[in-house]
């Protein structure tokens, strides 16, 4: 069985995809306050399930 499309698919070859750099500003949220503790992660931490064995969870603090 042969099937037939409708149309002439586009070759991706000949086509040129122009892609800007994306720029976020800086919100309110995220910019560093004086007097706001910072911290530190770490991790990444195993936990071996004993309630489902054969699992692990990975997390971070």
């Amino acid at each position: 069985m042969k099937t037939s499309f409708p149309y002439t698919p586009l070759h991706t070859s000949s086509l040129v995809f122009a892609q800007e750099k994306e720029s976020y500003p800086d919100q309110q949220d995220s910019i560093q306050k004086q007097r706001v503790c910072t911290g530190k992660v770490k991790g990444p931490f195993s936990f071996k399930s004993d309630i489902f064995p054969g699992t692990v969870r990975n997390y971070l603090v």
